[in-house]
């Protein structure tokens, strides 16, 4: 069984064939959570995304109101291994 892993952000972005990529360090975050998601399941908790692709290696996102993210102890009290 999968680790279930919640990162919490305040802006993520996929990179997508339609996107025209990442830079700085939205690269190195993206990064990190693709690394992450080959081993564990992986939510996303953001205030502001871009949709995601059909194919993504992202379980879900979750939107939180702005400046308001929720708790580490919210999320794992919520069945995270990891947040």
């Amino acid at each position: 069984m999968n680790k279930k892993v919640a990162i919490i952000t305040k802006y993520f972005v996929e990179i997508t064939p339609e996107s025209d990529g990442v830079r700085g360090a939205g690269l190195y975050i993206y990064s990190f959570i693709y690394s992450l998601s080959l081993c564990c399941d992986v939510d996303v908790y953001c205030e502001e995304n871009t949709p995601m692709s059909k194919d993504s290696h992202i379980k879900n996102i979750f939107h939180y109101e702005k400046d308001n993210p929720p708790s580490s102890e919210d999320l794992e009290k919520g069945g995270y291994d990891f947040v």
